[in-house]
């Protein structure tokens, strides 16, 4: 019945069960350094699929001067980085990953990811 395929459909949502802490410190003025912990467990709630998540991830901010900022890190152990510009109310900021979904990488192949952020405050 419309109900049952409803029902089987709605079973087969994940459940999420993640934390991340982390640590973030600032030596000197306009530099910064964090690492942080992702582990949990996406679960299908059916019991089909369960997949283990157990990820570090560090970085490094520098500031050059009050406009423009470097960064660079690992996610999972891919390396990273980015820099930063602000001016006025906005913020621009680039990254990169070199492996962004290594968990993909035996169905898609290996993956690096270029990503922009355009922010405007008021």
């Amino acid at each position: 019945t419309l109900t049952q395929a409803w029902y089987e459909k709605e079973t087969e949502h994940p459940i999420t069960n993640l934390i991340r802490p982390g640590l973030t410190i600032k030596p000197w003025q306009g530099g910064t350094f964090s690492v942080d912990w992702l582990r949990g467990k996406i679960k299908n709630e059916n019991g089909k699929q369960d997949y283990d998540i157990n990820q570090w991830f560090f970085g490094a901010e520098q500031y050059l001067n009050q406009y423009f900022c470097l960064r660079v890190g690992s996610s999972d152990g891919s390396p990273t980085a980015g820099a930063g510009i602000v001016w006025k109310n906005f913020f621009i900021d680039y990254s990169y990953v070199k492996e962004s979904m290594k968990d993909l990488r035996p169905y898609f192949g290996s993956s690096s990811a270029h990503m922009v952020a355009v922010i405007m405050a008021w």
